[in-house]
C-alpha cells in the first residue's frame, strides 16, 4: 500500500471510530478544507475547530 493510501485508511479509521486525534496526526499544518459556497478554513487548527464545532453539534442532537 503506498504511504498516501496508508494514510487515507488512517484517517478514515480515525473518522469512523470519532478518533480525533488519529484525523489530526494525519493533516498537515497547512490543510485546506473548503466546502464551496459554506467556508474555506486554512490550517489544522482551523480544522480542529471546526471539527470540534460539528462533534459538539452532534452530541447536542444524539446523532453518534
Amino acid at each position: 500500500m503506498t504511504t498516501n493510501k496508508q494514510t487515507v485508511t488512517k484517517y478514515m479509521e480515525g473518522f469512523r471510530k470519532g478518533n480525533h486525534a488519529q484525523i489530526l496526526s494525519c493533516l498537515t499544518d497547512d490543510v485546506v478544507w473548503e466546502m464551496p459556497g459554506a467556508f474555506h478554513l486554512v490550517g489544522k487548527e482551523a480544522f480542529d475547530g471546526e471539527a470540534a464545532l460539528a462533534r459538539r453539534w452532534r452530541v447536542k442532537l444524539n446523532l453518534k
